[in-house]
């Protein structure tokens, strides 16, 4: 784990060794024309697996050279954590509070939202065994997972926003053809109090597994994976867990018009209902993740308590089967935005769950998309 805070110029990146001064131009290496390929990728637009260009220009699937990139290249300090990046600025439009308690550098707002991140990343993809999005084939060629601190205003959610396309920010400090995943935070946002960097980075976990996207299930299940950090391991449920699965018609029918309350209908329940006791074995978790505090040292990890994370674990994976079914049966030519939280997915996710609960030995009937 790295903990370093770096300012970035626009045209060079200075490196202090000691006290020798090494300045580092920042241009690009020339790529072979001729290379074969030896990187691939899945093509959002397609869905097939491609070989990936480095020359990210002509690229309509990896986003760079908008006014998006442009906003968030004008971060000109960064704090990391492994592979976790938090860019921000401490003037003007974007500034983050500066207070700095322990004086190491880097401004507590910072050091907490990343701290929340690193904590959730280790937390589901070492201990829990979920998906790495930076190993998954979608996002094999990410190299970092930046968090962006922004002004509230910008971004169309009050708090943070994740992104489910490979960027290439084109920063000063990456080399040619460097692609990361990336989630926005607003500026408003004390990591202290505000469990958003946690709940974005779930999202690109589910991004990484399944090209689905109906906020029932994106939302509704972030929601849910909220509780790994927070005190408790589920939240409220709205429905009987030992209910009858699958829901009435009536009961699918709102659920697909929810959205981040789907977790009190679906989630919650489901999650109860699987693993009642909801433990996290504390011998299984990082002693740095079991220890790390926020600036005002309270513990970033509250407890060892998680209701439903196999089961949960499970639907993903097995999303990222289903979602294969949905697009050849339902006749799509690529994964456009449409087609990704299209209506006609819902019975799709929603047999892919009650498979994974039958398969776990729940009482389940029989339930088909088609």
């Amino acid at each position: 784990m790295q903990k370093n805070r770096k300012r970035l110029p626009i045209d060079i990146v200075t490196v202090l060794l000691g006290s020798l001064t090494l300045t580092l131009l920042t241009t690009p290496k020339v790529q072979s024309q001729e290379s074969p390929c030896s990187n691939f990728w899945v093509n959002p637009q397609t869905g097939k697996k491609e070989c990936f260009n480095q020359n990210l220009s002509n690229s309509t699937n990896i986003r760079s050279n908008s006014q998006f990139h442009r906003t968030r290249r004008e971060l000109n300090q960064y704090h990391q954590m492994g592979k976790i990046r938090v860019f921000y600025n401490t003037s003007g439009k974007h500034a983050i509070d500066p207070t700095d308690s322990n004086q190491n550098q880097v401004p507590d707002q910072v050091e907490d939202v990343a701290k929340q991140t690193w904590v959730a990343y280790q937390l589901f993809v070492d201990t829990l065994n979920f998906p790495d999005p930076l190993k998954t084939e979608r996002y094999q060629q990410a190299s970092w997972i930046d968090v962006n601190l922004v002004a509230r205003n910008i971004i169309d959610h009050p708090n943070g926003v994740a992104y489910d396309e490979l960027q290439d920010f084109k920063r000063p400090i990456d080399s040619l053809g460097t692609t990361t995943i990336t989630f926005d935070v607003a500026t408003s946002v004390d990591a202290r109090t505000n469990i958003t960097p946690a709940h974005e980075l779930f999202h690109l976990i589910q991004y990484g597994v399944s090209y689905f996207k109906n906020r029932w299930y994106t939302e509704g299940m972030a929601r849910w994976a909220e509780k790994a950090l927070e005190n408790g391991g589920v939240g409220e449920t709205r429905y009987e867990p030992n209910g009858q699965w699958p829901q009435p018609e009536s009961t699918r029918s709102e659920l697909f018009e929810r959205s981040y309350d789907a977790e009190f209908y679906l989630w919650n329940p489901l999650a109860k209902k699987d693993d009642p006791r909801g433990m996290i074995p504390s011998n299984a978790v990082n002693s740095k993740v079991k220890t790390m505090t926020y600036s005002n040292g309270e513990k970033v990890l509250k407890d060892f308590r998680l209701n439903g994370a196999d089961l949960i674990r499970e639907v993903l994976i097995e999303l990222g089967k289903m979602d294969d079914v949905a697009y050849k049966e339902l006749g799509y030519s690529s994964w456009s935005e449409n087609n990704q939280k299209s209506q006609r997915n819902n019975a799709y996710i929603y047999q892919a769950i009650m498979d994974v609960a039958r398969r776990r030995g729940h009482s389940v009937s029989s339930f088909t998309a088609n």
